[in-house]
């Protein structure tokens, strides 16, 4: 039995040869599959799998063998990654047949923490001062969302909660600069994935209805492993 490289699916995603790998969130298990096939004329019957190296972030399903496969045929073989390190971590397949061990396939995969860093700095709330501003003119306040970790930081319009006060307006600005309200940025991207060092730039109007104080906040959550973020703001109306 000569083994001929097969189809294997998503091998591109666990070896790190693009330029944007596929990066999994640390602690999150995950199945795949690798498809093995028979070239041969005859059935082999694959006595067992292993994994050469022992990876403990890796598992093969034991409930799949032993099994037979008849030429021509093709099975999948299921696995789960459960990392709980950042970085790369990869082991060899292989299987067994008439007590001999074959070893193939380099599984590598890129395991990530998302943290996501709201403002200058981390783990401080965002005290947005627009000072004095006339009636029925606006005053803006900009901060960046920067994904700061290793994964992949997912935010949705859920992730937000929004001032109170309708003279506090919240967009996000699209990679062309352009302001969009939370509903309008996410009815074309339901869920926004931020790769390390990427960010969204929030942008914050503040329009005064009266001459009076305002003072209100938003809260924004996501997969971060850190905590949630609190965004206050301050501005008075004057006439």
């Amino acid at each position: 039995f000569k083994y001929i490289a097969p189809d294997i699916t998503p091998l591109t995603d666990f070896k790190d040869v693009s330029p944007n790998p596929v990066i999994y969130d640390r602690g999150v298990p995950f199945p795949f599959s690798v498809q093995l096939s028979n070239k041969t004329a005859k059935p082999i019957l694959i006595q067992e799998l292993d994994l050469q190296n022992k990876n403990p972030n890796f598992t093969v399903d034991p409930n799949q063998f032993p099994r037979t496969i008849q030429p021509g045929q093709t099975i999948p073989v299921n696995l789960t990654c459960h990392a709980l390190t950042d970085g790369f971590h990869q082991d060899s397949l292989g299987y067994e047949i008439c007590g001999t061990k074959y070893y193939f396939s380099l599984l590598q995969v890129r395991i990530g923490t998302p943290n996501l860093k709201v403002g200058n700095l981390p783990f401080t709330p965002i005290d947005a001062q627009f000072g004095s501003v006339q009636v029925s003119k606006s005053g803006t306040v900009e901060f960046e969302m920067r994904n700061v970790g290793t994964g992949i930081v997912k935010i949705d319009k859920n992730s937000f909660t929004l001032p109170v006060q309708p003279e506090f307006e919240v967009f996000l600005k699209n990679s062309l600069g352009q302001p969009k309200t939370i509903e309008e940025y996410f009815a074309a991207i339901p869920t926004e994935s931020l790769r390390p060092n990427e960010f969204i730039t929030v942008s914050v109007v503040f329009k005064p209805t009266a001459a009076k104080q305002y003072k209100d906040s938003m809260l924004v959550s996501s997969n971060s492993n850190n905590n949630d973020y609190i965004a206050v703001f301050n501005g008075t109306g004057t006439t």
